[in-house]
């Protein structure tokens, strides 16, 4: 079990959450989602849409899933280091959901770190 301790891990989570978001955003609504990560992504998507830059990522990641996640990934991972709420709750959405192992993302936050388990060792930016 790893800690966050620096951006590396919030971008670690920011890749996987974006991952699991994009059938939302590319084959729409009627995608059979859990209501667990439809929530978790109304929550980032009313977060960023406060931040000019966060608005044009999300909606250039609704424009286009694989072009704008890049962009999606960054902003929600400045996002996550500096909300640990949400990154707690986006942690919890993702396992709640199956996109990840239950227990692989552990949702606790103790003074602005999430621990998480499950790292990525390579994001593609």
């Amino acid at each position: 079990m790893q800690g966050c301790r620096n951006l590396t891990d919030y971008v670690a989570l920011a890749y996987t959450t974006v991952k699991a978001l994009s059938p939302l955003v590319t084959k729409g609504a009627e995608v059979l989602a859990p209501v667990v990560l439809k929530d978790a992504y109304s929550a980032i998507k009313e977060r960023l849409c406060g931040d000019p830059s966060g608005k044009v990522a999300i909606e250039r990641f609704e424009q286009n899933a694989m072009e704008g996640a890049p962009v999606l990934q960054a902003e929600l991972a400045r996002l996550l280091a500096a909300d640990t709420d949400l990154a707690r709750a986006v942690a919890e959405a993702l396992e709640k959901s199956g996109v990840v192992k239950s227990g692989s993302l552990v949702g606790k936050i103790e003074a602005n770190k999430v621990v998480v388990a499950h790292k990525i060792d390579t994001v593609n930016m």
